[in-house]
């Protein structure tokens, strides 16, 4: 069997989280994708909850039969270091082959990871090259395809600005965010 693992913080969740995640699954022949919401993620602020992250991921995913979310990193509670997720995954899905998935603008920052060595024995990177983030880190997999130009980020900044938010993620998300204040 082989899987995805989308990791990320996902303030919040959007299109291109979605569309990498179904063209690695695709590219990489993935029988699934597990998204894992970040409790606190190393080198970002997360702004809503984590509860609310990990709702809107379910949101997001709910009619793709092929992605899944785990609670774990939530669960687990503290700084989500990649390498206590994919020791604990490696607990359940020991036999399958396990490939993380992201964009350039991460992998990039990769030689600055925990445990970076390790991980790399654990298992394999499949990565996205996103606009103005050539790949320069080697020992990946490239993923061909679509990049959707937005950022969580930049949709934060439009919900402040009380810009609409329609066509970036997915509309129970886009409902939900609404109706939380997020």
């Amino acid at each position: 069997m082989r899987i995805g693992v989308l990791g990320g913080s996902f303030d919040p969740v959007h299109l291109g989280h979605l569309l990498l995640a179904e063209q690695a699954r695709q590219e990489l022949e993935l029988e699934k994708v597990i998204f894992i919401p970040s409790f606190l993620a190393p080198f970002k602020k997360e702004n809503a909850p984590a509860l609310c992250r990990y709702k809107m991921v379910c949101l997001a995913i709910k009619r793709n039969p092929y992605f899944e979310v785990s609670f774990l990193e939530i669960k687990r509670k503290g700084v989500s270091y990649s390498i206590d997720t994919i020791r604990e995954l490696k607990k359940v899905y020991d036999r399958e082959e396990m490939f993380f998935i992201l964009g350039s603008d991460a992998w990039n920052h990769f030689s600055s990871w925990k445990e970076k060595d390790k991980l790399l024995q654990l298992v394999r990177f499949a990565v996205i090259e996103r606009p103005g983030f050539p790949l320069k880190e080697q020992g990946a997999q490239k993923i061909e395809g679509e990049v959707f130009p937005i950022s969580s980020s930049q949709i934060r900044e439009k919900v402040k600005r009380g810009e609409s938010i329609r066509y970036l993620v997915p509309e129970a998300v886009r409902r939900y965010i609404l109706n939380k204040g997020l």
